[in-house]
């Protein structure tokens, strides 16, 4: 019997999860106090998931000593490693996912007068984790953690000759556990479902369940407070109104159409909601047409400017969709200086590798917008590194071949926040051609995370990352010295000629008004 206690279980137990304290994988035991053993712990860590995901990896060292004549000269040395990590935003299709893993490794020894017998062993289930979010930005039904399971047992050179040593395992499992999430914000435990899946045949079923439960459970824990937080807004998704805040001055007591998007920080447009919309003030009012966004289908408001000039004026909107929550103010009002907005979203074409032999993916994503109101321009920019890889090679053992992990590694960064900036532009009067600068200070910074690995070892390397300069210069022709707009899509055309197509997309707008001025 291999009997596995410590920090993970002795919280569930505390928590109540309906999974005994006591799960049997082989002869091999991890022994109590009350077996005749000294028992010490040591090596405690709990460390938060990188930046990007919401979860903790722990980790634990056990030490089991036989104190007892009856188990003298046995030692059980045991790691426990309980980790999980859940993206801290959905895509903007919905999906949500994470990682998995529990694992409890060491190496039994018992030593018998001058001859000591050692056997190690491994047990390990890792878990992918999915889910979807409806355009409430909650999740919509159970997430699926799709888990694999493995159990391995080595023996010493000598260890057959010892009869209390378990015989040479190697087995594994597959299978899926369910789970929900309590809706409405709530702190509650997550709900284990459904269990499908495994090989009975293979053995060791009962014990893969076992474990994997644990793991689901706080799996659901910190979806919870994955959830928690694209629910708050602005951590995942923003409002995008077309026109932008400042751009139009109506007349008093008219009204403007403007278009309201949800996007991704990365600039995906996301399918979703407005169930909260309000004007600033009773001598204004705002009424909407169509509540509902997609990606290419915006939601339509018709503003009603007041009949004299208000210290403020415009709406607000409260978003909902499948990648999170967010607020939106459209404003309008009178300015001497350029007004309007600016925005620039490169992503690049995501690299997607699978096979039996390789596991590999890498995204890449940066937006900046730069409000102008009356001259003063703030830049908000989000940035983001997700990568990884891992390639594997066949082993022959017994008869059989399984794979193996032979090298990998990941990368894994975010960034957002304000800064200052500066937006110009300047005509050419005899062309009829204008062209914009732009300048932001630099960004906060965060810390980009890579980790290496070959076979079991592993480094890591942690560097500054923050919001890279992605502006080009704009520019176009106008008639209209108050008014200038336009688009470039640089991933469809190169730079300039003789250059290649920008991978990916890659696509600024701009949109400034002014009021009283031509200069």
């Amino acid at each position: 019997m291999h009997r596995v206690a410590g920090f993970a279980l002795v919280a569930l137990c505390f928590l109540a999860l309906p999974l005994r304290a006591t799960a049997q994988y082989s002869n091999l035991e991890i022994p109590t106090a009350a077996d005749g053993y000294s028992i010490s712990t040591s090596n405690n860590t709990s460390v938060n998931a990188p930046a990007g995901y919401t979860g903790h990896t722990e980790t634990m060292d056990h030490l089991a000593v036989g104190r007892e004549p009856s188990v003298i000269g046995r030692t059980y040395k045991s790691h426990f490693l309980l980790a999980n990590k859940i993206r801290n935003c959905p895509q903007a299709d919905g999906t949500s996912e994470g990682d998995g893993e529990f694992t409890v490794s060491g190496t039994f020894t018992h030593t018998v007068g001058s001859t000591t017998y050692a056997s190690t062993f491994e047990m390990t289930a890792k878990a992918k984790y999915k889910g979807k979010v409806g355009d409430d930005g909650f999740l919509d039904g159970p997430v699926t953690a799709d888990i694999d399971y493995t159990y391995t047992v080595t023996p010493g050179s000598s260890a057959h000759i010892d009869p209390i040593s378990p015989a040479a395992t190697h087995l594994g499992q597959h299978f899926t556990i369910q789970f929900e999430v309590a809706k409405g914000g709530k702190l509650d435990a997550p709900t284990i479902g459904a269990f499908s899946g495994g090989d009975p045949s293979k053995g060791h079923l009962d014990q893969a369940y076992g474990v994997g439960l644990p793991l689901t459970y706080w799996g659901g824990v910190w979806y919870t407070f994955a959830e928690l937080n694209w629910l708050t807004p602005g951590s995942c998704v923003q409002v995008v109104f077309d026109p932008p805040s400042f751009s139009r001055q109506p007349v008093p007591g008219s009204n403007v159409k403007v278009n309201a998007y949800i996007k991704t920080k990365g600039g995906e447009g996301v399918r979703g909601k407005f169930p909260v919309v309000g004007a600033y003030s009773h001598d204004e009012s705002v009424a909407i047409t169509s509540s509902a966004t997609d990606p290419g289908s915006p939601a339509i408001f018709t503003y009603t400017a007041p009949i004299k000039k208000l210290p403020r004026m415009g709406f607000g909107v409260g978003a909902t969709s499948r990648a999170g929550a967010a607020n939106g103010n459209w404003d309008t009002g009178l300015g001497t200086n350029w007004s309007g907005q600016i925005t620039v979203s490169k992503v690049s074409a995501d690299n997607v590798r699978n096979s039996d032999l390789q596991t590999a993916y890498h995204h890449e994503a940066t937006r900046i917008t730069i409000s102008v109101k009356d001259g003063v321009a703030t830049a908000e920019g989000f940035s983001e590194i997700h990568g990884s890889e891992e390639n594997r090679h066949h082993v022959a053992a017994n008869g059989t071949s399984h794979l193996e992990f032979d090298n990998g590694g990941t990368d894994e960064a975010m960034t957002q926040g304000e800064a200052k900036a500066t937006v110009g532009v300047t005509f050419d009067a005899a062309t009829g051609h204008y062209s914009i600068a732009t300048s932001i200070a630099p960004f906060p910074s965060t810390t980009r995370h890579t980790t290496s690995c070959i076979r079991a070892k592993c480094t890591s390397q942690d560097r500054p990352y923050s919001v890279p300069g992605i502006l080009p210069l704009m520019g176009g022709k106008t008639e209209d010295l108050n008014h200038v707009s336009g688009s470039m899509d640089l991933g469809k055309a190169p730079l300039f000629p003789g250059a290649s197509p920008v991978a990916g997309s890659y696509l600024v707008t701009w949109d400034l008004s002014r009021i009283g001025t031509t200069k």
